[in-house]
């Protein structure tokens, strides 16, 4: 049976993002977490709603983004450590899902957020 990871539920902002290894332009991201859904929010009016299932298989808290067609199915991990929640994700579905907490393969995203006090 697969232990269930404390979900990161609440508020998050967007502190860092880094893609292929090097840190991005920050755009200004709220994050909302209510179990099962995530909820992105783009200072620019973009905004979607993801579905993930959170799950601990070993010692990894795994993440599955589940997008309207099960074909694009991202996997990544992710950590909670107080009040930072950090994600590496995969940009492609086809992909292995990451085994480690980083961005200088091709195709991964790590995302660093911190919780809303």
């Amino acid at each position: 049976m697969k232990d269930q990871p404390e979900s990161p539920t609440g508020e998050w902002v967007l502190v860092q993002i880094q893609r292929n290894g090097e840190k991005l332009r920050l755009p200004e991201t709220e994050l909302k977490c209510e179990q099962q859904i995530i909820r992105m929010h783009f200072a620019d009016g973009v905004s979607g709603t993801i579905r993930v299932s959170f799950h601990a298989e070993g010692k990894v808290s795994e993440v599955d983004f589940h997008p309207e067609s099960p074909d694009d199915l991202l996997k990544g991990i992710f950590r909670l450590e107080a009040d930072t929640l950090t994600i590496c994700s995969n940009e492609k579905p086809d992909l292995a899902r990451p085994v480690q907490f980083r961005s200088d393969e091709p195709d991964r995203v790590l995302w660093t957020f911190k919780r809303v006090k």
